[in-house]
C-alpha cells in the first residue's frame, strides 16, 4: 500500500493532536478519517457506515454502544445502519481511524447485483474479518491520494462485495427486531428521528409512549442509551452537519433546523465533532473531488 500518498487536506479540531478529515469521493459515498483521537463519539447515522479501527495500533480500543454493547480494537470495524445511533462509552489510548459511509440506495443495489434477494442488514455491529478490514483500507488509501476514478470504483466494488459476503445477515428476517423492546419507547424514539426540528415537551413524549414523565425518562435512556433531549439534539446536529457538507449556507442550516442563531449552531457543531460549521464545510470541500 506504499503507493499512495495522502493528499487530503486535515482539519485539526479543539482537541490537542486530534486531526480530521471528511469528503465524498465518490456519489453518495462518505468518508471521514480520524487520528490521534480520544474522543466519545455521540453520533446518529443516516447511511450505512463502516469504521475502521487502523491496524497496528497497539493499547488502543473503544467499548460503544448501538444495537448492544459492543468493543473493538485495532483492526475491527465498528458498523452502522441508517437510522442507528451509537454513543461511545469508553476510548482507550489516541485511536486512529477511517468511516466509510455508503448511501442506502447505494448498498441496497449492489446486494442486489450480487444476488441478494433481501433488504441487506449487517449481522453486528462489531465486525472482526481481515478481508473486509484490507478492503476498506485501500479504498480509503485510494481516495485519499486522489486515485483516478476506475481505480477508486474498482476498490469501492471491491469493498462492498466484502461487506455483503461477509458482513450481511445470511438470510434477512422479513421484519427485524427493534434493539428497544419496549413499544412505547421505540415509537417515541422514531417520532423524534423524524420530527428533530420540533421542541418535543417531556409530557407529550410520555403520552404517546403510554408511560408516566418519569417512567418514559427512565425507560427512554436505559433502552436507547440518551435522555430523550440528548438523542433529540443529537440528530439534530447531525443533520446540521449533513447540510453543511452538501453546501447549503450556515444562515439557512440554523434557520431550518430552529436554532436560535448562527453563533450557536457553531458552538453546538464544534462541541460535536471539533470544528465549527464553516471550518468543516471548507475542509469537506477540499476533499470532496468532482468526477465525471
Amino acid at each position: 500500500m506504499s503507493e499512495w500518498v495522502d493528499r487530503r487536506f486535515w482539519l485539526e479540531t479543539d482537541r490537542p493532536g486530534e486531526r480530521m478529515a471528511a469528503g465524498s469521493p465518490l456519489p453518495g459515498v462518505y468518508l471521514l478519517s480520524a487520528r490521534q483521537s480520544d474522543r466519545s463519539c455521540v453520533e446518529y447515522h443516516s447511511d450505512f457506515r463502516v469504521c475502521l479501527l487502523q491496524p497496528g495500533q497497539r493499547g488502543v480500543g473503544a467499548r460503544y454502544r448501538c444495537r448492544g454493547q459492543h468493543g473493538a480494537g485495532a483492526g475491527e470495524i465498528m458498523a452502522f445502519e441508517p437510522g442507528d445511533h451509537h454513543v461511545t462509552t469508553q476510548v482507550t489510548g489516541k485511536v486512529s481511524f477511517d468511516v466509510v459511509g455508503i448511501s442506502f440506495e447505494r448498498l441496497q443495489a449492489a446486494a442486489r447485483e450480487l444476488g441478494l434477494r433481501s433488504e441487506f442488514h449487517f449481522k453486528s455491529a462489531q465486525i472482526n474479518q481481515p478481508e473486509v478490514a484490507a478492503s476498506l483500507q485501500r479504498f480509503v488509501l485510494c481516495a485519499a491520494a486522489g486515485g483516478d476514478a476506475l481505480e477508486l470504483e474498482c476498490h469501492y466494488a471491491a469493498l462492498l462485495s466484502r461487506l455483503i459476503e461477509h458482513c450481511g445477515e445470511a438470510h434477512a428476517p422479513f421484519k427485524r427486531t427493534d434493539f428497544v423492546p419496549h413499544f412505547g419507547v421505540r415509537k417515541m424514539r422514531n417520532y423524534l428521528r423524524e420530527n428533530f426540528v420540533e421542541n418535543a415537551t417531556l409530557e407529550d413524549l410520555a403520552r404517546g409512549s403510554g408511560l408516566s414523565r418519569f417512567s418514559f425518562a427512565h425507560e427512554f435512556k436505559r433502552h436507547v442509551g440518551l435522555p430523550p433531549h440528548r438523542y433529540l439534539k443529537l440528530r439534530r446536529a447531525c443533520e446540521a452537519r449533513r447540510l453543511v457538507e452538501k453546501g447549503v449556507p450556515i444562515g439557512e442550516v440554523t434557520f431550518m433546523l430552529g436554532y436560535t442563531d448562527v453563533p450557536f449552531l457553531t458552538r453546538t457543531l464544534k462541541t460535536y465533532f471539533g470544528a465549527t460549521p464553516a471550518r468543516w464545510r471548507d475542509a469537506f470541500r477540499a476533499n470532496s473531488p468532482v468526477r465525471g
